[in-house]
């Protein structure tokens, strides 16, 4: 890793400052009263050289279930809103990735967990199994979880909404 200058540490932290303040102007449009940080990548699955500059956003509180929504439809919804606004203040493109109480990080154990079971069932079986629909981050981290197994590959089908992980036996 290339190490940090000054400057663009106070950049980022600059970047930070921008990021927090559209979310604290969104929640308080909404009538929502939360906390809202900046953490560290908090992601079991670190950030490749890929990745677009990101800032991590926390939002903690009580009864924020709203804030999530079904399946984390909202949460993505207000992540979109964010992206959108922040990237039209900053000098230049930066991903922000917003997690209400730790949703995301669970809802990533989660899918870990999921993906190395039915990784284990695939590879006993040898039958492939396919997944529900699921968001493209949500699969990407199936993906991710499955990648250096053996005994297993995984490849994404369907189109839109409908769009679905089959993981199968490698052959």
């Amino acid at each position: 890793a290339v190490p940090r200058t000054r400057d663009a540490e106070r950049a980022d932290e600059a970047e930070e400052v921008v990021a927090k303040e559209i979310v604290r102007e969104l929640l308080a449009q909404m009538g929502v009263e939360a906390d809202v940080v900046a953490v560290d990548n908090p992601s079991t699955m670190p950030l490749d050289d890929e990745d677009p500059p990101t800032i991590f956003i926390d939002v903690l509180g009580h009864d924020l279930g709203m804030l999530i929504g079904r399946r984390g439809d909202h949460l993505s919804q207000l992540q979109y809103l964010v992206n959108l606004i922040a990237n039209r203040r900053l000098d230049s493109w930066t991903r922000v990735v917003i997690d209400v109480e730790g949703y995301r990080t669970r809802r990533e154990e989660s899918l870990v967990g999921l993906a190395e079971r039915i990784g284990r069932q695939v590879a006993r079986s040898r039958r492939p199994i396919v997944l529900e629909p699921m968001p493209p981050n949500e699969r990407r981290i199936v993906h991710l979880a499955l990648k250096d197994d053996p005994d297993v590959e995984t490849y994404s089908e369907g189109e839109g909404d409908d769009r679905h992980l089959v993981i199968s036996p490698r052959v």
